[in-house]
């Protein structure tokens, strides 16, 4: 491992082995102070940076304030999109972040000196004072932190970072793009443990990022927004709860033909209703299968994050 030394702010006239060395700033530790007193305004946790500060902004998303998060909700990229639906329509996923740092930048920088990793630095550019335009240690951030309730009914704390493979199902596409995309996640992955927050690696090929789930979420994610009368929600429930008993095989078409005949309303009506239930969790259909007119519905107990 290399042994950087520690460079105190002000000081002048840096050998070239130290301007090479990276180190912890004021303008880090400012920065960090300033995202602690956004969350503490907000009363909650914050994205480190706004979606117009990263490069892949032209993919962003945002979702907006619910009972999982009372502050807007970014994703910076499709992979992050997709994600972040699934968390907001798994029902035991209580709380939701995106983008928090690893606000601990001393104890980030102390980990990978024990493990003989690189920690991620860079050198600011633009209009910056000549005491921090210097090779800087920089906060790393985790794509989402969560709480969710686990089958014993207990509250717990989860990191995630996502990461899409490549078409060759790979994490990077160099051996050295993957050791030091790996070296990051350890990082990360032992920060969380030590504040015993557990941590995980999801990639594109996680069950909930899968093609079916993630178009029939997609539908539900839009339908379920919309406001219908209570009683109209009641009526259509009921019905469908009642044929799912009655039918072993049914079709997406046939189930909204039938609730249209027994509750007088019209069949679209019905099936905007059916993808609203499925939304707030009050019916559960197999959504890993492909769902459309002429496809059959299978029943299944609701999905949770497990």
């Amino acid at each position: 491992m290399k042994n950087y030394e520690d460079i105190k702010d002000g000081n002048s006239g840096l050998t070239a082995k130290e301007k090479k060395s990276p180190r912890i700033t004021a303008l880090t530790y400012r920065k960090l102070e300033e995202w602690k007193k956004r969350c503490e305004e907000k009363g909650y946790l914050v994205p480190y940076f706004p979606t117009k500060a990263v490069s892949s902004v032209g993919l962003a998303t945002k979702h907006a304030p619910s009972e999982k998060s009372i502050v807007p909700l970014e994703a910076l990229s499709k992979l992050e999109s997709g994600f972040l639906k699934a968390l907001l329509f798994l029902p035991n996923v209580k709380k939701i972040a995106m983008q928090i740092p690893l606000d601990d930048i001393d104890k980030t920088v102390e980990i990978a000196k024990k493990k003989g990793i690189r920690h991620p630095a860079y050198k600011p550019k633009g209009n910056i004072s000549k005491e921090h335009a210097v090779y800087q240690y920089t906060p790393m951030t985790t794509d989402v932190l969560m709480r969710y309730t686990d089958a014993n009914n207990i509250e717990v704390w989860h990191a995630i970072s996502l990461k899409c493979l490549n078409r060759n199902g790979r994490l990077g596409a160099t051996d050295k793009k993957i050791e030091r995309i790996n070296d990051k996640h350890e990082i990360e992955r032992q920060y969380w443990l030590d504040k015993g927050v557990s941590w995980s690696l999801i990639t594109s090929e996680h069950y909930l990022l899968g093609y079916y789930f993630q178009e029939n979420l997609a539908e539900a994610y839009i339908l379920g927004r919309r406001e219908h009368p209570k009683q109209k929600l009641n009526k259509v429930k009921k019905e469908i709860v009642i044929i799912f008993e009655r039918s072993e095989y049914i079709t997406l078409l046939k189930l909204c033909e039938l609730v249209s005949q027994t509750t007088k309303i019209e069949t679209s009506l019905v099936r905007v209703i059916f993808w609203y239930l499925i939304w707030h969790n009050e019916i559960s259909v197999d959504l890993y299968r492909e769902i459309g007119s002429y496809h059959i519905l299978y029943p299944k107990k609701g999905d949770v994050w497990s």
